[in-house]
């Protein structure tokens, strides 16, 4: 049987991602730098001085991540297997090791991965992140939630990490739960205030703690945002202003809720949802503690182009 368009059409372009980066990973990892580096480590942890990676190393990463990427988990614990036996000091090859065993659902061979892992990088918010995404998909959402604090509050600034706080907060609902969501999602709104996900969580915030102000605050942004409203979810921010205008915000709670439930299938919503949240099981790390950020292209060379007029405008 064959597959669809857009089903075929992903797999070709995995395929070829997988093929591309086992062909020239080793003309690409020639181009490392060969010295040490400065560099910025991912997800807001301090910069350190590291070695840069051989261009071996460079070259298994190559192919791990782009085999984690064409959901080839077991080809790719064996790729950061190897990894690691070329380059122990870093933790990249640990933890990507630990996400493609989560992948297998091999939690307890994770959770010895990541261990090694943050040995190299005591407290780094994306080892935590990983960690807390095995205990969590082992049954341990209690266990995961104080090493999700930690790892916001190391890197406040990350979305996904701050929504992976939310998410599991909710899980556990206990009072630190709780409080932890209302941190996270005061950052998030500070971070991303014309989100419409962040946006309708700020109004539920205000409603349920009686800030009439703050709710309407929210509301208005959100109605302006949603400049076409799908007609099930008109009565229903109607309703919420109805509410809000009265005093009433005890009144405003319910259609508050239904109209987040009816936008969850708007464009909208999706995209800004996409924005706090890859919904990938477990995030690989992609760059070396020695390598440049993604933003050094190097020095800049001069060119030059030729032009060849094709009309006249006489």
């Amino acid at each position: 049987m064959c597959a669809s368009p857009g089903r075929f059409s992903s797999a070709i372009r995995s395929a070829l991602l997988l093929a591309t980066v086992t062909a020239i990973a080793p003309m690409i990892a020639n181009c490392a730098p060969a010295a040490s580096v400065i560099a910025q480590t991912p997800r807001g942890t301090s910069a350190k001085i590291a070695p840069a990676p051989s261009p071996e190393a460079i070259a298994l990463r190559n192919l791990g991540l782009a085999q984690l990427e064409n959901e080839q988990a077991h080809e790719a614990t064996l790729t950061f297997r190897r990894l690691i036996q070329i380059e122990d000091r870093d933790p990249l090859g640990y933890a990507n090791i630990a996400v493609a065993l989560l992948r297998q659902q091999e939690t307890g061979a994770a959770m010895v991965a990541i261990g090694h892992a943050l040995e190299r990088a005591p407290g780094r918010p994306d080892l935590l992140l990983i960690q807390a995404d095995i205990l969590a998909w082992g049954g341990e959402a209690v266990a995961a939630l104080p090493l999700l604090r930690t790892a916001a509050e190391s890197a406040p600034a990350d979305p996904e990490i701050l929504y992976s706080l939310i998410r599991h907060a909710e899980t556990v609902g206990s009072d630190a739960a709780q409080e932890a969501a209302a941190w996270a999602d005061a950052r998030l709104a500070q971070l991303r205030p014309e989100n419409l996900v962040v946006l309708l969580r700020i109004g539920q915030r205000a409603i349920a703690a009686g800030d009439r102000a703050a709710a309407t605050a929210a509301y208005t942004r959100i109605r302006e945002l949603l400049w076409q409203v799908p007609p099930a979810a008109a009565p229903e921010i109607a309703r919420v202003f109805e509410a809000l205008a009265a005093g009433d915000l005890a009144r405003a709670r319910v259609p508050g809720l239904r109209l987040a439930n009816l936008l969850r299938a708007t464009p909208i919503h999706k995209s800004s949802l996409v924005e706090l949240n890859t919904g990938i099981q477990g995030i690989p790390v992609e760059r070396f503690a020695g390598e440049l950020p993604n933003t050094a292209f190097g020095d800049g060379v001069e060119v030059s182009f030729v032009a060849t007029r094709i009309d006249d405008p006489g």
